[in-house]
């Protein structure tokens, strides 16, 4: 049985359409991270990487802190760090910092997505930056084969291509685009906070309270996500050859988007499988490839999620001429598992893994804080770790098979083959 420390909870929607999720511990530093639910699904045609664009030009300074070095020189300046990124459903902030300097790290955070300048001089450096980002992209197979299978997952739909976006659009917009482009998605929706440390709560929400927000903050807002279009899986199979050092194998299939009962009932079951099957560096599928073969460094499995659509993807870079052995294999695995020919010894080991895994990430302050975020944006509640254990220990290995033999039904297989054997 495992025993979790009890921890000091609070949610609260402390102003109008600001989510408040704090937890207290006794700690040294105070981590705070807010999430804004705008992300490339938010962009419309034509728009394909502006979410991107502004997660970077945010960091060229705000109101109080008017360029990059004085944002750096307030968090790690105090000892901290910063960070922010963006996805296809939203962008996050997140600051560690002294507790000491709690109030500081919230003028930050709050600073950089609702008080960017957004200067003209800044966004043509930044352009170049972000373009700079997408050359790293076309220069990476691993990372162009990733390109590449999402749009062979997920077809035309915004989700088929990558965060970052188009080139044209990035070298094209305008400050005036920009801008509108924020003032229009950044303040349809509620958006969410989490702090973790010492600091009282009253104290947060003293702060929160008093704090000087955009005149249109007191706008009506829209529900999360509701205006995302659902994405249909488009198990396309995609061979392209390039002359690469290694072949780049991709195959995943459709589970179901996250926010859906499904997904919060299901989520479990999937954490098995994909551990189970190239989850895990002692699963077979990795053992067989890389470890009794060499025939491979990167190898795994891996859950892509969102709110328009979620997969279960599997990743191998193979040397060139042994991709139809390593199909085999994986093919022979997929069977394994879906006839359900799994020891117990190995169940139970997969199943540690991942409560285990549990356990590690609410020790971490980071990992706690966004799980809150997750949790509370997607379920509208804190992410309750005894929760998650508790289930995962009912799990039998029927459950899990079955549920694994009903995604193989729902859909076929998506697949990318990307170089020296892709053709």
């Amino acid at each position: 049985m495992v025993v979790f420390p009890k921890r000091y909870h609070i949610l609260e929607e402390v102003i109008d359409n600001l989510v408040v999720a704090y937890e207290e511990r006794d700690t040294l530093t105070q981590v705070s991270a807010l999430l804004v639910p705008v992300g490339a699904l938010s962009e419309d045609n034509g728009e394909e990487g502006l979410a991107h664009l502004i997660e970077h030009m945010v960091f060229r300074g705000t109101r109080s802190f008017p360029d990059a070095k004085s944002i750096m020189m307030a968090a790690e300046g105090s000892g901290g760090r910063i960070n922010a990124y963006t996805t296809y459903d939203y962008m996050v902030f997140l600051v560690q910092m002294p507790t000491t300097k709690w109030r500081l790290s919230l003028q930050l955070l709050f600073e950089l997505p609702f008080f960017p300048l957004f200067r003209e001089e800044d966004l043509l450096v930044e352009k170049e930056v972000v373009l700079r980002e997408m050359a790293m992209i076309e220069d990476d197979p691993s990372e162009k084969a990733a390109v590449l299978f999402q749009n062979a997952m997920w077809g035309d739909h915004r989700l088929g291509y990558d965060v970052i976006g188009f080139p044209n659009v990035v070298k094209n917009i305008s400050r005036e685009g920009l801008v509108s482009f924020w003032k229009e998605k950044f303040f349809r929706y509620p958006v969410y906070f989490t702090t973790i440390g010492s600091v009282p709560y009253e104290d947060i929400k003293a702060y929160i309270q008093h704090m000087d927000l955009p005149s249109w903050w007191k706008s009506e807002r829209k529900e999360p996500w509701s205006d995302i279009q659902v994405a249909s899986f488009a198990s396309r199979h995609m061979h392209k050859e390039e002359d690469t050092n290694q072949t780049y194998y991709r195959v995943g299939i459709e589970l179901y988007p996250y926010r859906t009962e499904q997904w919060r009932e299901k989520k479990y079951h999937i954490s098995l499988i994909s551990a189970i099957l190239g989850g895990t560096s002692f699963s077979r599928l990795v053992q067989k490839i890389r470890d009794e073969n060499g025939w491979a460094y990167s190898i795994g499995a891996t859950v892509s999620g969102s709110v328009a659509g979620t997969s279960l993807v599997w990743y191998m870079d193979v040397m060139p001429g042994v991709l139809g052995d390593v199909k085999g294999i994986w093919q022979k695995e997929v069977v394994r598992l879906r006839e359900g020919n799994v020891s117990e010894e190995e169940f139970d080991r997969v199943k540690t893994y991942v409560i285990g895994s549990t356990m590690m990430s609410s020790d971490s302050m980071y990992s706690t804080a966004l799980a809150h975020l997750m949790n509370v944006a997607f379920n509208g509640s804190l992410w309750d770790p005894v929760e998650d254990v508790e289930k995962l220990e009912r799990l039998t290995l029927p459950d899990v098979t079955e549920e694994f033999e009903y995604l193989l039904e729902r859909s076929t297989p998506a697949e990318v083959i990307y170089g020296s054997e892709g053709a």
